[in-house]
């Protein structure tokens, strides 16, 4: 009996056994081992993890497939660093929580794909050894390196920052000032704190450029801006250094300030600076003009005298009646051909006492090539005078273009103010070329005057659109936008319609700012079945290509103009601010592979962001490209090269809100 008792407990022994061992397979297969090890003695327990399942395919090619994903669990290490957890029944993606990682640590990979056949992994944590402070288009990031020098993924707080000026130097023989700009501060990862700090130079600037720097980054105070720039143009030649930009703070401070001493010395400049476009009142005489306008909507019943103004001892008369001629030919397009309203005239300009209700065109040697001033006239309409260099004798056309566009922009509400500058601005720009295209048929040998603009844009693209700063000189100028709207739907007529729609929503309000503007081309895109969000989401793509984009510039020599990218580097996490309709331009080089890109939006509406995924080779030609908006504030995607001749992958992040701005958080692994 004991022998058979023996042999019946052997026996469930034994199946015992074969059931755990059966039992411990089937439990296998259904779990996920994640074992953490680490570079140095740290504590590896408590490091929590979500995992997902991967859900929803968005989007699916050979090459990209876009994918939401749908919380499932979460888990936390053991004090061995091991975390154990069912698998979904589906492919699967586990994310670092960064913030249990140990103090002073970081990972290659915060974001992990898998198979839902994958049944284990071992993943290393890096001690952090040192951090490069960086600049990613002028906005301060980190590197995080171990001790290999690798990057690794941290997260971090910035606990303390402070700017120095150093190295100011002044060119000699010029008015130029260079200088740097040193960052430093403690960055904080996690408990463990590490000091960090950067230079930034910052050169050949003008002395007003010089004070708006040192002004946004809170080295002078609104006293010392203010002191600064009145004190430069009231230099001799300070005139030069005006720009509607600089008027528009002056008036700014004069109408808009508590500060008695700001508003005395913003309108004793101001009255100094316009006094002073006249080189030799003693000398002043006119030239005369009259313009015939067929246009029914004028308030002058069609008849229009102009003066063109200088000083006989600085202008030939010949060169005064040069300039009434063009602005008679410059008027003939812009009102009787294209139909725009008629520019009004002041009834008062500064400096000149017999220009009896005349349209003044000032010829002077003061300013850089040419300058419009309004001010209220007495019966509360908007009237301007145009100053222009008399020295800039082949380029009186565009000039005159330019200007006079904003004379007659003054009549569709809008007048120059600081949200108004980027549309009024551009569209001179867009004005001037249309002229030199239409009428002199001379565009590529005058995109010099608009270039600088567009190379200055496209050099700061995550900036509004709408940004007027002191810091990028002239961004207002950029003539890209309305020259893809106009090109893509009625030429200048779209342009007018949307000036038209524009005084027809700031007709009816006593506010004015700059989504009146883009609700003015919302209504006019959409009467063509078409909205404001496309056009602002191809836009971006526009840019990318730019030259083969825009059909007028192909004539042109553009080479040197290119659109700032951010190198990114696998396994760093970059964080740029992108500004309300603003784009950030992002370069991927690497073989061919496949990489996990992983964006995250912080912003007030995600479903305003669209992001570009392009392929391109041989500088720049787009392979392929792909455009996702964002449905959440996480967009996941796995890429794959597609070609051997690929060498770089780009995202356009596009921030279509045009009031928000986005902070975008770029990992590709």
């Amino acid at each position: 009996m004991k022998k058979l008792l023996s042999v019946f407990l052997s026996i469930v022994f034994i199946l015992s056994c074969l059931t755990n061992i059966f039992t411990a397979s089937a439990s296998f297969s259904e779990n996920f081992c994640l074992t953490l090890t680490s570079d140095e003695d740290v504590d590896l327990s408590n490091i929590e993890i979500s995992i997902y399942k991967q859900t929803n395919i968005v989007n699916h090619t050979q090459n990209l497939t876009t994918f939401d994903k749908e919380y499932f669990s979460s888990a936390v290490s053991n004090a061995n660093g091991e975390i154990s957890f069912e698998k979904p029944q589906a492919p699967f993606v586990i994310e670092f929580n960064m913030e249990t990682l140990p103090s002073g640590t970081g990972i290659k990979k915060q974001t992990l794909t898998y198979a839902e056949s994958i049944n284990s992994d071992n993943i290393t944590i890096y001690t952090i050894s040192n951090v490069e402070a960086v600049f990613v288009y002028n906005e301060l990031n980190f590197h995080f390196k171990n001790s290999d020098n690798e990057n690794v993924l941290a997260i971090y707080e910035i606990v303390s920052h402070d700017i120095d000026e150093r190295l100011m130097t002044t060119t000699m023989g010029s008015n130029t000032i260079s200088c740097a700009l040193q960052h430093y501060g403690q960055v904080d990862v996690n408990g463990t704190s590490f000091a960090y700090t950067i230079s930034q130079e910052y050169l050949d600037m003008t002395e007003i450029e010089h004070t708006e720097l040192l002004y946004n980054h809170g080295l002078i105070t609104e006293e010392q801006r203010l002191a600064n720039i009145c004190a430069v143009l009231q230099k001799e030649n300070g005139n030069q250094y005006i720009t509607t930009g600089l008027l528009e703070i002056l008036k700014s401070y004069k109408e808009n300030t508590s500060s008695s001493a700001l508003q005395k010395m913003a309108s004793d400049t101001l009255y100094e600076i316009e006094e002073s476009n006249i080189d030799d009142p003693s000398t002043l005489t006119y030239v005369s003009r009259t313009f015939y306008c067929d246009h029914t909507n004028c308030l002058e019943n069609g008849v229009h005298k102009i003066r063109v103004y200088y000083s006989t001892s600085t202008c030939y008369s010949s060169t005064a009646r040069t300039i009434g001629n063009k602005a008679l030919e410059v008027l003939e397009y812009f009102v009787n051909q294209l139909g725009f309203k008629c520019p009004i005239p002041l009834d008062s300009t500064p400096g000149i006492t017999d220009s009896d209700n005349s349209f003044v065109i000032l010829v002077t040697q003061s300013i850089g090539l040419g300058r419009t001033i309004y001010d209220t006239n007495s019966d509360g309409s908007i009237g301007a005078y145009i100053c222009i260099n008399g020295n800039a004798s082949t380029k009186y056309d565009t000039i005159l273009a330019h200007e006079f566009q904003h004379a007659i922009q003054y009549q569709y509400e809008l007048y120059g103010r600081t949200d108004d500058l980027w549309w009024k601005e551009s569209c001179a720009n867009l004005a001037s070329m249309t002229y030199s295209k239409n009428v002199l048929n001379d565009l590529s040998n005058r995109y010099g005057e608009y270039k600088g603009g567009v190379q200055d844009y496209l050099a700061n693209p995550q900036y509004s659109l709408t940004l007027d700063d002191a810091e990028i000189s002239v961004r207002e100028y950029s003539v890209l936008f309305p020259l893809k709207l106009s090109q893509a739907y009625n030429g200048i007529d779209t342009i007018k319609e949307i000036y038209e729609e524009i005084y027809a929503i700031r007709s009816i309000s006593t506010l004015k700012n700059d989504e009146q503007i883009f609700d003015a081309i919302d209504n006019v895109l959409i009467a063509e079945g078409n909205n404001l969000r496309y056009e602002l989401e191809s836009f971006g793509k526009f840019n990318y290509n730019y030259a083969s984009s825009y059909n007028w510039l192909n004539a042109a020599n553009w080479s040197d103009v290119q659109i700032s990218n951010t190198q990114l580097t696998q396994s760093v996490s970059y964080s740029p601010t992108i500004e309300n309709v603003g784009y950030g331009y992002y370069e991927l080089s690497a073989a061919p592979q496949t990489i996990n890109i992983s964006l995250e939006a912080v912003c007030n509406n995600p479903t305003e962001t669209t992001c570009w995924v392009i392929e391109g080779f041989n500088n720049r030609n787009i392979a392929k490209a792909t455009k996702i908006r964002f449905t959440d504030y996480h967009l996941n995607m796995t890429y794959s090269f597609s070609n051997a001749l690929t060498e770089d992958i780009y995202l356009i992040i596009e921030n279509t809100s045009i009031t928000d701005n986005l902070r975008i958080y770029i990992t590709i692994n």
